[in-house]
């Protein structure tokens, strides 16, 4: 019944039987979301897997909810507040169309990949690898310090959506879009 045994009374704890199962090896999730998908390109299907790590049903999950789409819509939306094109206020107003769950977890998936970009530099390492010259030529005016900070309030913000604040959108979306231009030199 779950994945998290902690929950439940010690009583009915040590009734309960332990289920393992283990990730699909790379090779497994790619032929079964190959299977599953014919008609998609073998590199979206490449993307959809690595933001799913590697787990083929939520890589099915990310296609069937359109997901890909989503996270265009949002690093759109980043770097036209990161080049200074779009006022914050209009991105948000873009954005409320999706949950901010959905948005603060694309936010720190790309706010990691800036830091690795910066850190490491090396393209391999990063989830948005079709997005990776971008990211990289980012690093250039980023102040890591700040970048840091955001990912500490996009992850309280998390928390706090998960223990079920329920935020004004726009006002979030405008806070963190605001921070997050705090992030770059111009």
């Amino acid at each position: 019944f779950s994945d998290q045994r902690q929950q439940f009374v010690a009583t009915i704890r040590s009734r309960c039987h332990q289920l393992v199962f283990t990730a699909p090896d790379s090779l497994q999730a790619m032929q079964w979301l190959t299977s599953t998908l014919p008609d998609i390109e073998v590199d979206t299907l490449n993307l959809l897997l690595t933001f799913a790590d590697n787990a083929p049903l939520q890589a099915l999950h990310f296609y069937e909810t359109d997901a890909l789409t989503h996270r265009k819509d949002i690093y759109r939306g980043l770097a036209e507040v990161q080049k200074g094109k779009s006022h914050v206020s209009s991105v948000a107003q873009s954005l409320q169309g999706h949950e901010p769950l959905t948005i603060i977890n694309w936010l720190q998936v790309w706010a990691l990949d800036l830091i690795k970009a910066a850190q490491i530099g090396d393209e391999k390492r990063l989830k948005n690898k079709d997005l990776a010259d971008f990211l990289i030529s980012s690093t250039a005016q980023i102040k890591l310090h700040e970048l840091y900070l955001y990912m500490d309030e996009l992850q309280r913000q998390r928390h706090a959506l998960l223990a079920g604040h329920n935020p004004n959108k726009v006002l979030l979306l405008e806070s963190l879009l605001i921070d997050w231009a705090q992030c770059f030199q111009r």
